[in-house]
């Protein structure tokens, strides 16, 4: 399972979407995500790779869908928090990139690698 970040976090589900603490999820996305996690440490399948793209995105205030970008964008923060926080279980299980190249060359790397 790829899961490839940057500035939004997906489409919300619907509220009898719950994560085993009651509280929705932030998206389908990641629903998904953590379904392939839950998945891969029961049965070691699939491989879970976590890629970031660590530049902030051009949020124009004039833009009219600009509430809709920034609500999105602070889905995709507190994701991240989550994860890689203190209490994530993901600490350092993350590739962060800055610009698509690099994410290609990233991605092609550990393509070989695996």
């Amino acid at each position: 399972m790829v899961a490839i970040l940057w500035s939004r976090i997906g489409t919300p589900l619907p509220p009898e979407y719950k994560k085993p603490d009651g509280t929705g999820y932030l998206s389908g996305t990641e629903w998904e995500f953590q379904d392939a996690v839950n998945a891969s440490k029961q049965s070691g399948r699939p491989a879970v790779w976590l890629y970031r793209r660590s530049q902030a995105p051009d949020l124009n205030q004039e833009d009219r869908e600009f509430d809709e970008k920034r609500a999105q964008w602070l889905k995709v923060k507190n994701f991240f928090e989550v994860v890689e926080g203190k209490e994530g279980f993901l600490r350092g299980g993350v590739n962060h990139y800055k610009t698509p190249d690099e994410f290609r060359r990233q991605f092609e790397q550990h393509l070989r690698i695996d």
